[in-house]
């Protein structure tokens, strides 16, 4: 079972889950220093958010931080600041920004796959390689509709994995264009 939090809070469970993957971006450190009260006034975001990961950590989890990607400077603060992390999954900002280098980030991870995860959609623009939504993982949402890519709008029903599988393999949608 893998769980995903934005850090803000630590959640007891009965069993822990195997993953805990808590989001830290710009949009959440903002809701963060927003919801979050403690009693000497102002959280520090990241510092809470490495709180977090040790209290999952001691519960036996292994934890990653799922961060959107800005630029490589800010990346490097934010693998520094979570080194104790198990992994981070790099997500790509959505919408698509025209013309940015992924050079810097694609050396910067190079050689580290177990630390470094990308999103699909980032795979295809750092790495060059086909995007594999739709032929290893498909994306359901909470109304049972099954899509190639959580990104897309194109979805048909979800019935069963032998029906609906040949389905999702022919939309082409991509938010990449391509």
């Amino acid at each position: 079972v893998a769980v995903t939090t934005n850090g803000a809070t630590k959640h007891y469970f009965n069993t822990p889950p195997d993953r805990v993957h808590i989001s830290y971006s710009v949009m959440h450190r903002a809701a963060m220093r927003r919801s979050v009260k403690v009693p000497w006034g102002k959280v520090i975001p990241w510092r809470r958010v490495v709180d977090v990961l040790h209290y999952y950590k001691i519960q036996g989890s292994t934890v990653g931080v799922n961060y959107i990607y800005e630029n490589i400077r800010h990346f490097k603060l934010i693998d520094t600041l979570f080194h104790e992390a198990d992994n981070m999954t790099i997500l790509m900002k959505k919408p698509v920004e025209e013309g940015q280098d992924w050079t810097a980030l694609h050396d910067y991870i190079e050689g580290d796959r177990e630390r470094y995860w990308l999103d699909a959609c980032l795979v295809k623009l750092v790495k060059g390689i086909p995007c594999r939504q739709g032929v290893s993982s498909l994306s359901m949402d909470q109304n049972q509709t099954a899509r190639r890519c959580s990104n897309t709008e194109a979805g048909i029903p979800y019935t069963t994995l032998e029906k609906t599988w040949p389905q999702i393999i022919e939309i082409s949608d991509c938010i990449l264009g391509e």
